[in-house]
């Protein structure tokens, strides 16, 4: 199970970077571990942050972490 997990998570942040741009991503990446660095975050939270940065990706993450995610 973790060796799934992993490389499919791995798998997403790179479709991510690749949609939004290095300067984006890292920006949006950045933000989400300032604001969550010593709390508990959950998918919306990283969803909300990438999402402020680019609204684009916003139906991209809710598919990947919330509907292709139940399998």
């Amino acid at each position: 199970y973790e060796g799934i997990a992993y490389a499919r998570g791995f798998a997403t942040m790179a479709e991510l970077r690749e949609l939004m741009g290095d300067e984006a991503f890292f920006k949006a990446l950045r933000n989400y571990i300032e604001s969550y660095a010593f709390r508990p975050a959950v998918e919306e939270d990283f969803i909300a942050v990438f999402a402020e940065q680019d609204p684009a990706v916003e139906e991209y993450l809710r598919f990947m972490l919330e509907e292709h995610a139940q399998y």
